[in-house]
């Protein structure tokens, strides 16, 4: 949401000033990036003014243990990446040679030491994570080593 407020505009003609004094407090919702123009009419005259809104740089607050123990007593058995303005797209885990080991799609998007029904060795593994960035509509990667502890 953003909230443009315009105190006042001053209207020069040649060198003669023309104040065209106003408050004009207006709300709209931008959700994707792009040059928008603002435009109004005043007494007449048409005003209007492109501007750029840049979202690239919004990152959300994702965030993914770096460390994980799934050895079943319910504490830290999970890795899975966590926090707000993100959709999740996919979660996949690779060993240290470069093979996928886990995959999935959809959610949950959580990986817990297995591949299938074989308990993973205890060693650093990398975990990429695509997802939709709702601050700034792009899709997105996080790629990170997790070291499974058992």
């Amino acid at each position: 949401m953003l909230q443009l407020i315009l105190l006042y505009f001053l209207l020069f003609w040649g060198m003669e000033l023309i104040a065209c004094q106003t408050t004009l407090s207006e709300e709209f919702s931008l959700s994707l990036p792009g040059t928008y123009r603002i435009g109004f009419t005043y007494e007449g005259c048409v005003i209007e003014q492109p501007f750029i809104f840049e979202t690239a740089s919004c990152e959300v607050p994702l965030f993914i243990p770096n460390a994980f123990s799934p050895n079943g007593d319910g504490v830290n058995d999970i890795v899975s990446p966590f926090g707000v303005d993100f959709e999740g797209i996919s979660l996949e885990i690779f060993d240290r040679w470069g093979g996928r080991l886990f995959y999935t799609n959809s959610p949950p998007f959580k990986w817990d030491g297995y591949v299938g029904s074989r308990a993973v060795s205890p060693g650093v593994y990398v975990l990429v994570f695509h997802y939709l960035n709702k601050r700034n509509g792009l899709a997105q990667i996080k790629s990170q080593e997790v070291l499974l502890l058992r």
